[in-house]
């Protein structure tokens, strides 16, 4: 009689799941709700960490289209990450005061979750049979559990590193969004330069290209643009000209997983900094309590001081 290897296309019955399958659960769960721990409560855990998460299922279709174990296997890594999704949506609906993710576009949001698992599992799973076909290697039972280990092993450290994606994300968008306020602040001193009868500019449109086409160019009259996670705004004191003051303000617009320091900048050239937090204190706080940092250009005013002492 002929039998049937439970690797050909993994156990016929959903129940009890084989113990790959709980280890399928177990990765679609923790890459989930680990980026989110330190952050509990908030919407989303940033592109750093999506892209991980992506990876992870599609590692997981690789091992299970190289076991055969292709229903089951993504089926569970799946079920544990759309879990975890809907244990996050519960809590969000039961402890609104703690978990402050308002879910108001459910249904696009179970959408792009049900991509973000269903899509990268079946290439994952397509890609690992065609490599399982292709390697006579593969084709005995024992090297394809061998060969599945690597997989796992980068899905595993994908795992283990996806909590530090999320800070390393902020990191970047807030040395982005502090470079920007410093070009733009040396953009509007060189501008008042130029246009001394119009003195400050009041559009970002005026100071950048980069900006040209965004709302504030397009007559918006809270003159807000958002660019990389954060929110900037360029206002100016008074209708008269030449116009002698103006502040300009870069806000993370989803706190704390958009940006956690709000810059600004005025007339004198000082770029301050403030922490801000769930609040939206940090919008109007940043030029009083800011913390000072540095003036636009004051690295290069230094070294061609020091160039000016040292010449003969």
């Amino acid at each position: 009689m002929q039998t049937t290897s439970p690797m050909a296309d993994g156990p016929r019955w959903w129940w009890p799941p084989a113990p790959h399958d709980l280890a399928a659960l177990a990765f679609g769960a923790a890459v989930y709700w680990l980026p989110r721990l330190d952050y509990l409560g908030y919407c989303g855990a940033g592109q750093y960490v999506a892209v991980a998460q992506v990876l992870v299922m599609l590692l997981l279709g690789v091992v299970a289209g190289l076991l055969r174990l292709r229903r089951h296997f993504c089926a569970f890594g799946g079920a544990g990450f759309g879990l975890a999704w809907g244990v996050d949506l519960l809590l969000s609906l039961g402890f609104p005061g703690i978990f402050l993710c308002s879910h108001q576009l459910l249904p696009l949001e179970a959408a792009i979750i049900a991509a973000q698992v269903a899509l990268p599992t079946w290439l994952g799973s397509a890609a690992g049979r065609a490599l399982g076909r292709r390697l006579p290697a593969l084709r005995e039972p024992g090297r394809r559990w061998r060969i599945a280990y690597a997989p796992l092993a980068v899905a595993a450290l994908l795992v283990m590193v996806s909590p530090h994606l999320l800070p390393l994300q902020l990191k970047v968008q807030e040395q982005r969004a502090l470079a920007t306020i410093a070009t733009l602040a040396q953009a509007q001193f060189a501008y008042r330069d130029s246009h001394p009868a119009e003195g400050f500019a009041c559009s970002l449109a005026a100071l950048s290209a980069d900006f040209a086409g965004s709302a504030a160019s397009a007559g918006n009259k809270q003159g807000f643009v958002w660019r990389g996670g954060y929110r900037y705004r360029l206002h100016c004191r008074g209708a008269a000209v030449p116009r002698a003051a103006f502040t300009l303000e870069a806000v993370p617009y989803c706190r704390p997983t958009c940006g956690t320091i709000a810059y600004c900048v005025d007339q004198r050239g000082e770029i301050r900094a403030l922490p801000v937090d769930s609040s939206p204190r940090g919008d109007s706080a940043c030029g009083a309590a800011g913390r000072p940092l540095a003036r636009p250009g004051a690295a290069k005013r230094r070294r061609r001081r020091a160039s000016a002492r040292t010449r003969p």
